[in-house]
């Protein structure tokens, strides 16, 4: 998601899987589309470039652990759609113990039409709203994460000393 600038409006890049497999998505806000209507069918984005970009106010996830790390590094805030596996519980912890998550979903669905979660397009709108909210707890708790996350990576954090501490046992030279 990025906010357009001096309009308050928000734009949302998304992916829908049609029953073919492939993917319809919306490419990254700064390509333009083959289709403007409907997107551009890609089948792999660059996360990392994306996230990374200046005008990304807003990652909408299913919870997935690598993915929450990297929009953390970024300093991104997320809206969470879990769908299975861990990613219900990543979600909460996201939302109710960090507070570093706007919640669209925290639990399963078991309403299901055509192989598809159900989920209303105000449920979205209103994680998507608290997500893009700009100076809330959640985004202020986002910052303050990315800065003791890249702490943690420099020379003497607390991550670069443990793998230090473990590159040094014995057990690892063998």
């Amino acid at each position: 998601m990025t906010r357009i600038a001096n309009s308050g409006s928000i734009k949302v890049a998304h992916y829908q899987r049609m029953s073919n497999n492939t993917e319809l998505g919306c490419g990254p806000p700064w390509e333009t589309s083959d289709n403007p209507r409907i997107g551009k069918i890609i089948g792999w984005a660059p996360q990392v470039a994306i996230l990374s970009h200046p005008a990304i106010g807003g990652f909408v996830l299913h919870c997935e652990w690598n993915s929450i790390l990297e929009s953390l590094w970024f300093g991104v805030p997320i809206a969470t759609w879990p769908l299975y596996a861990e990613q219900q519980f990543n979600a909460f912890e996201m939302v109710k113990e960090m507070e570093l998550a706007a919640e669209i979903m925290l639990d399963y669905r078991t309403e299901y039409t055509n192989s598809q979660i159900i989920l209303t397009s105000e449920e979205i709108e209103r994680g998507i709203k608290q997500l893009m909210e700009n100076d809330s707890k959640i985004r202020k708790n986002v910052k303050e994460m990315t800065k003791k996350g890249r702490k943690a990576l420099m020379d003497g954090g607390s991550s670069h000393f443990s793998l230090g501490r473990i590159r040094d046992l014995p057990t690892f030279h063998r």
